[in-house]
């Protein structure tokens, strides 16, 4: 299998959320949760509220970009501290209820804010593609990207698959140093507004 290159077009961004255990009908009226629609909360990272279909209450927070493209994040103590203060300023009603399931995830994202649909490598006649890269707006733009790739893996090359954003496209990005330059740089000045 080639080395697909596809790192130098895209950088990890951390993620921290946190759930409540599922609510009763009674607890999502009492705090009106039903009432509320998904939110992006105007701060200076992105802050995620909602209620699941499944009745949890859930929170995500983009952390940033974390050194030589690691999928570990130094401090998750800092990142469930600053999870739950969040949670907890915007909805102090809520403090009874707890946040007892979290995780840490990673994303990838691209400078151009595209998602990657591409063909990368192509090694005796077999056709090697990559789907992904999330650009912020939600997973739902790379459902859509993933479905017209396997349309086109199968022969079916719908008008939508020739206008998304092919490998070659994407910008790339200097190795670690630089990269995390530019990143991290970003991301601390977001943290410090």
């Amino acid at each position: 299998m080639p080395i697909l290159r596809v790192w130098a077009k895209v950088f990890p961004v951390h993620q921290y959320s946190c759930a409540s255990d599922k609510l009763s009908p009674r607890q999502i009226r009492q705090f009106a949760l039903d009432k509320w629609d998904l939110r992006f909360e105007p701060n200076t990272l992105p802050i995620t509220f909602g209620l699941s279909t499944t009745g949890h209450f859930f929170l995500r927070i983009v952390l940033g970009y974390a050194s030589n493209d690691t999928t570990e994040w130094k401090d998750l103590s800092y990142a469930r501290e600053l999870v739950h203060k969040y949670f907890y300023q915007r909805y102090p009603r809520l403090r009874g209820i707890g946040l007892p399931n979290e995780w840490h995830g990673v994303t990838a994202h691209t400078v151009s804010t595209q998602s990657i649909a591409s063909p990368v490598a192509a090694e005796q006649g077999d056709m090697v593609y990559f789907c992904g890269a999330y650009n912020g707006l939600g997973i739902m733009p790379s459902h859509y990207s993933a479905y017209l790739t396997a349309r086109k893996i199968v022969g079916i090359a719908d008008l939508g698959w020739y206008s998304l954003s092919r490998l070659n496209q994407q910008l790339s990005f200097p190795p670690d140093y630089y990269r995390s330059l530019m990143l991290k740089g970003s991301f601390n000045l977001l943290n410090s507004l």
